[in-house]
């Protein structure tokens, strides 16, 4: 099965720091993006070195297993031209760019007819007749062939892109442009050249070049045979990987899970379990042995700084087939850092061969102090929320909670994708400068399995920051949300927008829900206490890669590179750093502390995606990616 999620998603990292490629023959995700009236839809996945690469020793194989376009769509009725158009285009720049950062099997989704609360992402009408994304889909795979990548065109012209590949027969390059503009090739034979339809037409050489036209709608440029390489950089990756079934020794047929109880449940794959500071917190360790026969060994946790668990290892026998079960008690000392997120792992040793770790997220929650917030005037009248933004078809109750200053809300949904979250305007957001976040209390009479609180600030430019998900739970629960921790949810320049968030542009809130998709009845719940905090500043850390002696898209001359630095971040320990150009692991550096000295002299002609990977001993990768030229 895949991550149906895309490749940037949060929860990647930690599947992969739980070893999952090691039970893999190869890792596959997802990438769809909604149809923003761009003139060219990025396929974001391409856009980096793919991140299992920082985990992966084997190099297995990636597939894209979906990619695709959303396109919102009225009941019953079917795409716009214009929309149909941009699904054509990304079909292709999609495929293009998956290929080009190291992808070695890309799928195109789906062929029928298929709408999903309210949005199409089919390549076929309801009656059976084909969008145009079919023959956009039908000409690639006749131009490209086998496409195997060789390289990214040289000589493009400002905010144009392509590629070159090898149908099988001969080279084709593949390009287009933000907007309309020439292409030059050197070449001494005619080319075929392909629209994104597949419609051709002969191009002759003209003193031993040929130019075409491009656009946002991509071209095929076909040669007879090998293309000149001047026309452009290589860029090689390892093909054919192999595809083969792992085998096991007795310790990795050994797997462990962390179990914390329904209180920690707050948002455990992104911001971690919930463990409250100046409290112990009781978890369990289940340990499975999938040998047929007893294994006898050793499990222990790795805890961050400020972590106390107790005990400190833990002696078991497992028959075979059987799961035994380990409880540990977390506490914490006074040098924790409250309210940050961590890792927390588990490590064993059974029949003399190590185990499969166990890496969850961990928060060290500390509750907001009264004393640093300032109540958000109004937000205890029912009257001053909006709740009409909700699932269409659906409608809201707001009116005063059962204790002072709470309100209470009840949405009711009319089925479709439901989610509810009610406006409260920010007429002046001056009040929310120099403050840290916003904070809230939420209450239910039980907990909600399955629900989804987010808060939301929308901004008058069109765009939209979320956070993390939360739980609603039985009681009063406070959530807190800093502002450095909302991430982009819409923008109307699609999600390569990448302004940072601006507190002086927020003119609305939400506090909001999506409720368990499959429960009928949806819970309502209270909201008090919803007010705006400061905090002390705490030291900055660095917690990037720096890089010094190479630049993001830059060209350099051959044998220039001799000396590239990376300075690792001091926040972490260290257990192994690697050195990735393209997908292969490279020897020609040094690690001195947490310097790292590169030399890339030996690189001939060619664009190159270098990966610095840093493992720290939660077996998290802190990695950097740089793409580059050397002419």
């Amino acid at each position: 099965g895949g991550v149906a999620q895309s490749v940037t998603s949060s929860q990647i990292p930690l599947m992969l720091q739980n070893g999952i490629l090691d039970y893999s023959v190869g890792f596959n995700f997802h990438y769809h993006l909604s149809d923003k009236d761009e003139n060219v839809h990025q396929f974001g996945g391409a856009n980096r070195t793919p991140i299992p690469g920082a985990y992966d020793d084997s190099n297995k194989p990636i597939w894209v297993t979906e990619a695709g376009m959303y396109l919102p769509v009225n009941t019953g009725q079917p795409p716009t031209r214009g929309q149909l158009l941009s699904q054509a285009r990304y079909l292709v720049t999609s495929t293009v760019q998956s290929l080009s950062s190291g992808v070695d099997k890309h799928f195109w989704f789906v062929l029928p007819s298929y709408v999903e609360a309210g949005r199409e992402l089919g390549s076929f009408y309801a009656t059976g007749m084909p969008y145009p994304c079919y023959s956009a889909e039908t000409a690639l795979t006749y131009v490209l062939g086998k496409a195997r990548y060789k390289g990214a065109l040289d000589n493009l012209p400002k905010d144009a892109e392509g590629y070159l590949f090898d149908n099988g027969e001969h080279d084709v390059a593949v390009v287009w442009s933000e907007h309309g503009d020439k292409m030059t090739f050197k070449t001494d034979a005619p080319v075929t050249l392909y629209d994104i339809m597949g419609r051709s037409s002969i191009v002759e050489p003209t003193d031993g070049k040929v130019t075409v036209s491009i656009s946002n709608y991509p071209v095929y440029v076909a040669f007879d045979g090998v293309s000149d390489e001047e026309n452009y950089y290589p860029q090689e990756y390892i093909v054919n990987k192999d595809i083969k079934m792992p085998e096991y020794n007795e310790g990795q047929r050994v797997v462990m899970n962390q179990i914390f109880s329904q209180k920690a449940l707050t948002s455990p794959k992104i911001s971690g379990y919930r463990l409250t500071v100046g409290e112990e917190t009781e978890m369990t360790l289940d340990v499975y042995n999938f040998n047929q026969k007893p294994v006898t060994g050793t499990v222990r946790p790795v805890a961050p700084k400020g972590y106390v668990v107790t005990p400190a290892s833990a002696d078991l026998t497992i028959d075979g087939m059987k799961k035994a079960q380990v409880k540990f008690t977390i506490s914490f000392t006074d040098e924790v850092a409250a309210n940050e997120t961590n890792f927390l792992k588990f490590e064993g040793e059974f029949n003399g061969e190590k185990t499969s770790d166990s890496v969850s997220r961990v928060f060290s929650y500390k509750e907001v102090d009264p004393a640093n917030i300032v109540m958000l005037e109004g937000t205890d009248d029912p009257e001053k929320w909006d709740g009409t933004n909700i699932t269409a078809g659906g409608y809201s109750e707001i009116t005063k909670g059962a204790e002072p200053g709470s309100v209470r809300y009840k949405p009711t949904f009319n089925g479709g994708d439901k989610w509810y979250y009610p406006y409260f305007d920010i007429p002046d957001p001056s009040i929310f400068y120099d403050t840290t976040g916003i904070c809230w209390r939420v209450y239910s009479d039980k907990d909600v399995a399955g629900a989804k609180m987010h808060f939301f600030a929308y901004l008058n430019d069109g765009r939209q920051f979320y956070s993390s998900e939360f739980q609603i739970k039985a009681g009063w629960t406070q959530y807190a949300v800093k502002w450095d921790d909302l991430t982009l949810q819409q923008s109307p320049y699609g999600l390569t927008d990448y302004r940072p968030f601006d507190l002086s542009l927020v003119n609305r809130i939400s506090i909001g829900m999506n409720p368990n998709p499959s429960s009928t009845e949806v819970q309502p719940y209270e909201l008090k206490d919803i007010g705006y905090y400061t905090e002390a500043e705490k030291p900055v850390t660095e917690t990037n890669i720096i890089l010094d002696g190479i630049e993001e898209g830059a060209h350099y001359e051959s044998g220039e590179l001799k000396d590239v630095k990376a300075a690792l971040p001091d926040v972490n320990e260290y257990t192994k750093v690697r050195v990735i150009i393209n997908d292969e692991d490279m020897t020609d550096f040094t690690v001195s502390g947490n310097d790292v000295s590169i030399d890339l002299s030996k690189l001939k002609r060619g664009r190159y995606t270098m990966q610095i990977a840093a493992v720290t001993k939660f077996n998290y990768s802190v990695r950097e990616a740089v793409n580059f030229y050397i002419e």
